[in-house]
């Protein structure tokens, strides 16, 4: 894209120079209409070399949000790569659709959230299936009998009265705490399916992404590629 600019801001010069040679010789040898030809001319490569740099400056900012770079940085691409890029061909992507999905879902932000929201449906339906388990209270109590101050220097065992209490709910009547337990499973199971097709579409993307890859690729090297038949000269 920065070479289709280049190209679209030379062409635009050469029709700057190209308008100020026939107004020049306008003046006594040029025709005007041959003028506004060339000035439309001029009018026209200079918008296309504006609506260029407008598309760079707009893909520059899809890459910077695709990788996570606030859109207000300053990026500048560097055209050392690309003219290594240009000596060496383009290689197969070292990667293959297994390696790459897990990558994905170790990494991409959105199915990372799919998985949070899947987690915390697990964890809802384990809070509602524990209160409905038999629940064991263990109470303690003590008490010191005294009249008036204490004297800890004669501390005695005796004034000290303590005891226990056990207390065993079992789940005999439980349908107050049985309905929120069935409303968790149904929300788990709506959150199941959605995750289940959340990592079925990465996956199809991923492998989909790939194919384009070395689509791309090959479409390159053959663009690349002289052609290997004699070209006809007319």
């Amino acid at each position: 894209m920065k070479d289709s600019i280049r190209n679209q801001y030379t062409n635009y010069l050469g029709r700057v120079q190209a308008t100020k040679r026939l107004e020049a010789r306008a003046v006594d040898r040029e025709d005007m209409s041959s003028v506004d030809t060339t000035r439309q001319a001029e009018l026209l490569a200079k918008n296309d070399y504006v609506n260029s740099v407008a598309n760079y400056r707009t893909s520059l900012d899809s890459f910077k949000i695709r990788l996570g770079i606030p859109v207000s940085d300053k990026v500048y691409l560097d055209d050392m790569a690309l003219d290594e890029v240009k000596k060496t061909g383009l290689v197969p992507a070292p990667v293959d659709s297994d390696t790459a999905y897990r990558l994905a879902v170790q990494k991409q932000l959105l199915i990372l959230n799919d998985i949070d929201r899947f987690e915390d449906a697990k964890r809802a339906v384990r809070i509602a299936a524990d209160k409905l388990k038999p629940g064991l209270t263990l109470t303690s109590t003590r008490s010191l009998q005294s009249q008036g101050a204490t004297d800890y220097s004669k501390f005695n065992t005796d004034k000290v009265q303590a005891g226990a209490d056990l207390q065993l709910n079992l789940p005999i009547d439980r349908v107050a705490l049985a309905n929120p337990y069935r409303s968790e499973l149904v929300s788990f199971e709506s959150k199941l399916r959605s995750f289940t097709s959340a990592l079925d579409s990465l996956r199809q993307n991923v492998e989909l992404d790939l194919r384009k890859l070395e689509q791309s690729r090959q479409n390159y090297q053959i663009r690349r590629s002289p052609p290997t038949w004699p070209i006809a000269v007319f």
